[in-house]
């Protein structure tokens, strides 16, 4: 307590006015006799200013002990400090395996997704395969004149409905595919978005990194996702734009050939009424009526 109590005690200082400046008084020291010590002799009085600091500071370190009541032992420093680097390695080890378990459970979720697209997929490949199978059956029945010559008109407008009818239901899977797709790639982006927000929370409550840093790692993982998701978005958009771009050539492509087998049918119609008149033109009906042959064999008989 002595340094603190000379550390708090004011000094005071002797001083005295000489032509208007305030100057430190000087005053020589003397001898054990008690005469005043030539001022040449100083230099042997001096204190070497090094030795003098070692004092100091050994003074201090001395008064800075006694505070303490008992020693620094260095053994009990040193196992509080093993203790310390013992919960922060199990904090760590909980960190890592804690976003390890993230990035597993994301890579999971992906390929349960991308299998939902492959069965997707192959399922409207089957679909518009079975549409457009519908579709060439009913227009081998049309493209079959003999068949078609025998048909009237409202069978052929059935067969168009028919066909439209093929059309609205392959138009109807395609838009069945694309809102399958916007499902699964929400379903994909709420599970991973969800699991990130459990890891942040658990790596929070760990406390191996501070909340800063973690936010860093939450920030990259979610433009890690987010890249995936607007890229699978686009590749989707695409797919889906093909797949309207080919059912409308399908729909167009069957009006043009129902129309098509119309005037094929009004043909035929027009055929075969002619064929059928010149038929019964060249026939016994008019050029050997049944009367005039009854009439002639009278005659014959009669002669």
């Amino acid at each position: 307590l002595g340094l603190l109590e000379s550390l708090a005690r004011p000094r005071n200082y002797h001083k005295k006015a000489v032509a208007g400046k305030t100057l430190n008084s000087i005053t020589l020291p003397t001898g054990e006799d008690g005469e005043t010590v030539d001022a040449g002799a100083l230099a042997a009085l001096r204190t070497d200013k090094a030795a003098e600091g070692r004092r100091v500071r050994a003074a201090e370190v001395d008064e800075v002990k006694s505070l303490h009541h008992q020693g620094i032992k260095a053994a009990e420093a040193a196992s509080g400090l093993a203790g310390l680097k013992r919960v922060a390695d199990n904090r760590k080890a909980r960190h890592d395996a804690t976003v390890e378990r993230y990035r597993d459970e994301r890579t999971a979720v992906y390929a349960r997704v991308e299998d939902n697209v492959l069965a997707a997929s192959t399922r409207i490949k089957e679909e518009l395969a079975t549409a457009d199978e519908r579709i060439a059956k009913i227009f081998a029945r049309l493209n079959d004149d003999d068949d078609l010559v025998q048909r009237s008109l409202e069978y052929v407008h059935e067969s168009w409905e028919d066909v439209e009818a093929a059309c609205r239901s392959r138009t109807a899977r395609v838009d069945a595919f694309a809102t399958t797709l916007e499902k699964l790639e929400d379903e994909r982006a709420d599970t991973v978005g969800a699991k990130l927000r459990g890891m942040v929370k658990d790596l929070v409550n760990i406390a191996h990194d501070l909340p800063p840093t973690i936010e860093r790692l939450a920030e990259q993982e979610a433009y890690e996702v987010n890249l995936v998701t607007i890229s699978n978005r686009r590749d989707y958009a695409d797919l889906v734009a093909r797949l309207r771009r080919d059912d409308v050539k399908v729909f167009h492509a069957s009006r043009r050939r129902w129309e098509l087998r119309l005037k094929a049918w009004r043909l035929l119609k027009h055929n075969r009424a002619i064929a059928g008149y010149r038929d019964l033109l060249n026939g016994d009906t008019y050029r050997n009526p049944p009367a005039r042959a009854a009439k002639l064999r009278e005659l014959m008989a009669a002669q």
